[in-house]
């Protein structure tokens, strides 16, 4: 089994420095080919696949009214989806469990495998990084790339508490089923207020890693929260944030921010509080997604999407939905994790003119 240390020493050999500044970056633009293409949820989010969660459906008169049970128990959030080196599949993400809706922990994070990322999925536990169940651990996003696999995810020590921060783990095993902290000294990557819900990309176009997530710029009852871009080279040391977007119109927030390449164009969906709905940005410049409002190409149903490709072709999983616009903020009568394939049409002239291009 690979050593703490010599996992750390393998991140490190790829570069000496941490982090690379924006000039780093060749023109997007010069990376766009053939026409631009928008990708669909292919049926409503209620037709879709299940992959994890036992009561998929809530009564939405019960979630309308407010009148929660502990029945509805577990529930599940922000998560991701990956592959290891067998081939296997893991959805990992935000478990809400307790005996009651009075005391709900959610600090340590569902397990789910299969053998396709269809399913069936079965749960093999839980990962727990021993912070203790006043914490909060969210948002999780793995990054594999064949050599090692590292955990992204949100830590708040508790409700008294303002620390936010977003943190490293490392998997203890190829196959992905033992997770631990990071090493002391890198074990907290950034600390903002309200960060969280990191998603990290490696730039095909310039090799350097790219760390979007989203923060409150204020206070975090001001809610005025954007999405952040920071780079680096080696996964451990990142540069200072730079704000690619603010919050979409309507959202009071930006949140599950996910960010996919393709065809030399950068895919950004955002969630808000309305978990019926998420706003689709396209840039051809990572650090840049324009304004949050003209810029808008469209919005889709779903909330918390995470997008993967295999076997030719594009899947979008979504997690917690709502199935109407209605609800109170952050509720939902779709439990758990669906999943169905992408369908990718023209764009329109109208999109095609929101999009932001790089000069």
């Amino acid at each position: 089994m690979i050593t703490r240390k010599d996992f750390l020493k393998s991140i490190l050999a790829s570069s000496v420095a941490g982090a690379l500044p924006h000039g780093a970056f060749a023109n997007g633009a010069l990376g766009v080919k053939g026409p631009l293409m928008i990708p669909y949820p292919a049926k409503p989010w209620a037709q879709a696949t299940c992959i994890v969660g036992s009561r998929p459906r809530l009564n939405l008169a019960d979630v309308k009214a407010g009148d929660y049970s502990a029945a509805m128990l577990p529930l599940y959030n922000d998560f991701c989806l990956v592959q290891d080196v067998s081939g296997r599949w893991h959805c990992i993400g935000i478990l809400m469990e307790g005996s009651s809706f009075q005391d709900i922990r959610d600090d340590r994070l569902f397990h789910y495998v299969a053998d396709s990322v269809q399913g069936p999925y079965r749960s093999i536990g839980v990962v727990d990084f021993g912070y203790g169940k006043s914490a909060h651990v969210w948002a999780p996003f793995i990054f594999a790339d064949g050599h090692r696999s590292v955990m992204f995810y949100h830590y708040h020590r508790d409700a008294s508490s303002k620390e936010s921060s977003i943190r490293l783990a490392e998997a203890a095993d190829p196959r992905l089923e033992s997770w631990r902290r990071g090493d002391t000294s890198k074990e907290v990557l950034l600390s903002e207020p309200d960060a969280r819900d990191p998603h990290v990309i490696r730039d095909l176009q310039s090799g350097v890693y790219l760390m979007y997530y989203v923060c409150s710029v204020r206070s975090p009852s001001d809610l005025e929260e954007v999405v952040r871009v920071r780079t680096s080279s080696n996964l451990l040391a990142w540069s200072e944030p730079r704000t690619v977007l603010g919050a979409p119109p309507g959202y009071k927030a930006s949140e599950s921010v996910f960010v996919l390449q393709e065809n030399g164009y950068y895919y950004m969906w955002i969630s808000g509080f309305d978990y019926s709905r998420m706003s689709l940005y396209i840039s051809t410049d990572p650090f840049n997604f324009g304004n949050a409002t003209t810029n808008r190409i469209e919005e889709q149903p779903g909330h918390a999407s995470e997008i993967v490709q295999t076997g030719g072709r594009y899947w979008m999983a979504c997690v917690g939905i709502a199935t109407v616009t209605d609800l109170r903020d952050g509720a939902f009568d779709l439990n758990g994790v669906f999943i169905q394939p992408l369908e990718w049409k023209p764009a329109t002239p109208e999109m095609s003119a929101k999009v932001v291009n790089s000069r």
